[in-house]
């Protein structure tokens, strides 16, 4: 026992008894220090008041009786163990007290110092025992809970006793709606039978430790693994089930082999538009030799012009086909970003239909990038085309640009951009919109929704971007429009020194709104 002596606090409303008890206590070794009370509520607040190492309680009180004397004592002192004084020979009233909380009980008139102290050493070890094993299971509850995993435990008559934090997320269900049902009801139809006769393998120790299922959950993926819990016999204890969310892993690796599709159509447009421009360059060398050693009268000549004007379309072709590939060659210059979308913008002017109005607004300057400017132009052209197709009837195009800085990377654009300076350009249409299909195969070479669209625009506008180590994002809702957004990488600016200077006050970072 501890040098301290044991504190108890004796609540008894009869004089006798309590004489009788405290006179017991006084003849053992450990003689513990006795505070009494006469009614359970000057008992409570006691407890209320300071440390009991137990209580001794009467359950005949004036102001209190029978169990509910004991569910008082332990709302008020939930750690102090109890021990119960009953009537002569009434176990049964002892035993229920026992069963509601406290520890032992001992019967009025049997309770010699020696038992009577082996009766609060019991209380005080079974007490401490008890809140270990709750402190044990509160603290494996806790690691189950915090587990991005989901459990679940069934006992040998496959109910469910257990379910962590994260399998209710998964299963969008709540603790409550799940603990007792049997473990098999929270699969679909056409899994139960299957998870019915692993249950039954693990029951009788004829299947494997473990079956893993895949399953869907409305958008989500998962990995469902049972395994049997045994005992130190090998005796059936139940289940353990976990529940794995592979979503993100399913949709990375669909991504990753979309990215390899696309990797190898590229290098195989590339391949084909390199053979084929060096032949179409054949074909418009030899229309234009032919057509130097003929006059403009003769019936040949305008075939021969046709010739020139086809081979020179299909070289225009090749070239897309090259920029989607990456194949390519870049010409990078230095360049003020506002001058290049302004030429480009002047050349596409008067292509424009009467039905279309034009709203440009891009400020200057907004800062150098290192590119090609040719294609550059080209890809704001294909993209002002593109929109303009969208607009059959009437619509507005909207053309702006503005220097970005972004704080943190951008997930959404096609590639995902890093944090940095960059140049942005707007191109909006009021057109028709694009459905999330359509936007999922937006820059694939050679997809179309026009009838006469060969499906490289788009798809080499994406090559030139990328090359030049920019992206494009895309919102977009039928009905509503489409805004694609064009990031070229801001070419750093050099000091004096050759030491890279800070961004200039005018124009360097775009106002309030524009900061990502």
């Amino acid at each position: 026992m501890n040098e301290t002596p044991l504190t108890i606090l004796l609540i008894e409303d009869s004089q006798g008894d309590a004489m009788l008890l405290q006179a017991a206590l006084a003849e053992t070794r450990e003689r513990p220090s006795v505070v009494r009370a006469a009614m359970l509520a000057d008992g409570l607040r006691l407890l209320r008041r300071r440390a009991f190492d137990l209580v001794l309680l009467d359950l005949s009180l004036p102001d209190s009786y029978g169990m509910a004397t004991v569910e008082k004592v332990l709302a008020a002192a939930a750690s102090t163990p109890i021990l119960v004084l009953t009537g002569l020979d009434d176990d049964q009233i002892g035993t229920e007290a026992v069963r509601k909380g406290a520890q032992d009980y001992l019967v009025k008139g049997k309770t010699g110092p020696d038992l009577l102290m082996k009766a609060i050493r019991y209380a005080i070890e079974r007490k401490r025992s008890e809140q270990a094993l709750r402190e044990s299971e509160e603290r494996h509850r806790t690691i189950l809970d915090e587990m991005r995993e989901g459990i679940l435990y069934a006992d040998a008559g496959d109910a469910v006793r257990h379910i962590n934090a994260s399998a209710c997320l998964l299963l969008g269900t709540a603790r409550e709606q799940v603990i007792g049902r049997p473990v098999v009801s929270l699969h679909p139809e056409p899994l139960r039978a299957r998870v019915d006769a692993a249950l039954r393998a693990f029951r009788e120790g004829t299947g494997p430790d473990m079956i893993t299922i895949r399953r869907s959950l409305q958008d989500r993926e998962l990995v469902v693994r049972l395994s049997p819990v045994r005992g130190p016999a090998k005796q059936y204890w139940g289940t353990i089930t976990s529940l794995t969310d592979i979503t993100d892993q399913v949709r990375l690796q669909e991504e990753l082999a979309e990215s390899r599709r696309l990797e190898m159509l590229g290098r195989l447009a590339g391949g084909i538009a390199h053979e084929f421009n060096n032949l179409m360059a054949t074909a418009l060398g030899l229309a234009s030799h032919l057509k130097r050693n003929c006059s403009p009268e003769d019936p040949e000549y305008p075939a021969l012009t046709q010739i020139e004007q086809a081979a020179e379309t299909a070289g225009t072709l090749a070239h897309q086909l090259l920029a989607y590939a990456g194949g390519g060659k870049i010409r990078p210059r230095l360049a003020e970003f506002s001058r290049v979308v302004s030429c480009a913008v002047e050349s596409f002017r008067p292509s424009m239909p009467p039905n279309v109005e034009l709203d440009y607004h891009v400020p200057g300057p907004l800062g150098e990038v290192e590119c090609d400017t040719t294609q550059v132009a080209q890809v704001i052209v294909n993209l002002c085309r593109n929109a303009v197709e969208a607009m059959p009837q009437t619509g507005r195009l909207s053309i702006r640009a503005e220097h970005v800085r972004l704080d943190s990377p951008l997930e959404e654009a096609n590639p995902p951009l890093a944090a940095g300076e960059y140049v942005c350009l707007v191109v909006e249409d009021t057109g028709c919109g694009m459905t999330p299909e359509t936007l999922g195969h937006l820059f694939e070479p050679f997809f179309s929704t026009k009838p006469r669209g060969h499906g490289l625009g788009l798809a080499s506008a994406w090559g030139i971007v990328r090359s030049h180590g920019g992206a494009i994002s895309v919102a977009t809702k039928p009905g509503t429009g489409s805004t694609f957004r064009v990031w070229f990488p801001c070419a750093p600016s050099l000091g004096t020194n050759g030491e890279e200077a800070a961004p200039a006050a005018s124009g360097a970072v775009a106002g309030p709104g524009s900061t990502v």
